[in-house]
Formats: C-alpha cells, structure tokens, sequence
C-alpha cells in the first residue's frame, strides 16, 4: 500500500537547508592534538620526530588526515603549515620541529 506524504512548503525547504549550511564550526570541524598527529606519522613511517612537547601543548590542528601515499617530510610540512612551527630535516628520516623565524 502507497500513501503519499504531505507536500512541503518551499520556504520550509528553504530554511532547513539554510540551517544546514550554518552549523557553528565546532559541528563541522575535527580538533585533534598536533602531537598526536604526529605520533601517529613517527609511528606510521618509522621516524625520529624531535620537538620539545611544551610547544605542541595547546596546539591543535582541524581535520588532519595524513597521505599515505606521500612522504613523512610532505605529510609534516602540511600539518605545520597552519601553526607557528617549522620542519626541519636532520638525516634520513629525523625531523626537527622548531619554531618558525620572524
């Protein structure tokens, strides 16, 4: 048996599809530590991440998937590219997370 639903009134369609697209960012966005991402990267390839953990406190970066298709250095310098730190690479695969210059 088919029963057929109420039409729907376009300025109510309107408005939910408004509400949808307003959602606070908190709704829409995935804060995880910086730190660990980046444990996650030194255990995934294997590498030495040298930082010092009271500049990774606080910092948290927005819906950071790594690429596992891409490098440790390119995954790192993407992940960094929106804090104030830099990546430096010491020798084959170790890295040194430092502060960006002024």
């Amino acid at each position: 048996m088919l029963t057929a639903a109420p039409p729907l009134d376009a300025q109510v369609l309107a408005f939910n599809a408004h509400k949808n697209r307003m959602l606070p960012p908190e709704q829409t966005t995935n804060q995880v530590k910086l730190l660990d991402v980046l444990l996650q990267l030194k255990k995934y390839y294997n590498a030495d991440i040298l930082f010092e953990e009271s500049q990774m406190s606080g910092i948290t970066v927005t819906d950071f998937v790594f690429d596992k298709n891409l490098s440790a250095e390119k995954n790192m310098e993407a992940l960094l590219k929106s804090t104030n730190l830099t990546l430096k690479k010491v020798r084959k695969n170790a890295y040194m997370i430092l502060p960006k210059r002024i």
